[in-house]
This record gives structure tokens, C-alpha cells and sequence, in this order.
């Protein structure tokens, strides 16, 4: 039933919003499998032109709020051809279901970076500066990933410690062994872990 309802959601957003798509059982699957091709070759021009911006959003201890936190997570957003900002949850299953994500991902990740060498050049990197960044199932089997991060904290000169890698539990148990593997090794190189939707 969720299912259905979130494919009938995403047609009715695709149709412009502010309208109703109703679920029907005969067209279901392959209008949402349609509709997750369409979402894949937008996604590839995307992320060949750099159609994707980052977001910032404040990680605060409610009971320090007179401190304000350098501690952030980093969100992604999609930019349409219309130049309107997509909000991940439209891309990202498509990105998930055909393997994009880890492109994704290393993209965040090598954008990060770049936006951290550029303040770091101007003297302007907080020394408190703690960085969030998601981490998706596919990603933590990705050997060359891991190897791309790696030689990003070596080369870059940005101190690991800035770095909080965020898993989901859920994707962190279905690969438990080649996940941990990877994420000990990010920990060995001081970067930190958190558990991302735990319970």
C-alpha cells in the first residue's frame, strides 16, 4: 500500500503537482518503472554537468543554542532544467534502484572537498568545522571509493577529524562485513561514524 501510494506521488508530482494521481493496480509498476527511466538519464546529465548543488544544514546541541555549532551535514539537491531546485527524495530511489548512487556519492564527496580547499586558501576553514556527510549501502562495497577518499584526506591537507561519514543501519547490516571494512578503515584515517536512522 505505501508503495503504491509513493509511486502515485511521485506521477502526481511529475504531472506538475497540486493534483491527484490515483493508483491503478495494471499501470502501476510500469509507470513508476517509467518513470524511474526518465529519472535515470536525467540523473546521468546531471552529474555530466554538474547539475547538483550542496546544502549546509546546522547540527546544534539544543542545550547550547547561545553556541552556534560547526557542525553540519551536507544535503544534496538536484537543479531541473527549469533551474528549480529537485529535492533529493524525487532522485534518489531512481539513483539507489539502477546504481547511480555511488556517483552520487562521489560526487558530494569530491565537491565537499573541493568547497573546503577553496576556504582553506583563504584562511577561512573553522578549526571546529565538523562535516556530515551520508554514505549509501552500495558505497561502503565500493573499494574504489574508499581508495578516492583516502587520497582526498591525504592530499588535501584538510584534517580527517572534519569528517563524520553517515550510514543507515539498515544499509550498514545488509553488507555488515564489507561495510565495516570500509568504515574501519575511514576511522584508522581519523574520520568519525555515526549511525544515521538508528533503531
Amino acid at each position: 500500500i505505501l508503495s503504491a501510494a509513493d509511486a502515485a506521488c511521485y506521477i502526481a508530482k511529475e504531472n506538475g503537482r497540486n493534483c491527484v494521481h490515483f493508483h491503478r493496480l495494471a499501470a502501476s509498476e510500469s509507470a513508476v518503472h517509467q518513470q524511474e527511466m526518465q529519472w535515470v538519464s536525467r540523473l546521468h546529465k546531471a552529474l555530466d554537468n554538474d547539475a547538483f548543488e550542496l546544502y549546509l544544514q546546522r547540527i546544534q546541541d539544543i542545550n547550547a543554542q547561545d553556541q552556534p555549532s560547526e557542525h553540519y551535514e551536507v544535503l544534496l539537491r538536484m537543479i531541473g532544467d527549469d533551474n528549480k531546485t529537485i529535492p533529493p527524495g524525487a532522485f534518489l530511489p531512481a539513483a539507489e534502484r539502477f546504481n547511480l548512487i555511488t556517483h552520487l556519492d562521489q560526487w558530494v564527496i569530491s565537491h565537499v572537498f573541493k568547497k573546503l580547499l577553496a576556504l582553506k586558501k583563504r584562511n577561512a576553514l573553522p578549526d571546529k568545522l565538523k562535516i556530515a556527510i551520508n554514505l549509501s549501502g552500495l558505497s561502503m562495497i565500493n573499494e574504489p571509493l574508499l581508495q578516492h577518499i583516502i587520497h582526498l584526506i591525504e592530499t588535501s591537507g584538510i584534517p580527517a577529524h572534519t569528517f563524520c561519514f553517515e550510514v543507515t543501519e539498515t544499509a550498514a547490516i545488509s553488507n555488515l562485513i564489507k561495510a565495516s571494512a570500509f568504515l574501519q578503515a575511514l576511522r584508522e584515517k581519523g574520520c568519525t561514524i555515526a549511525l544515521d536512522d538508528f533503531g
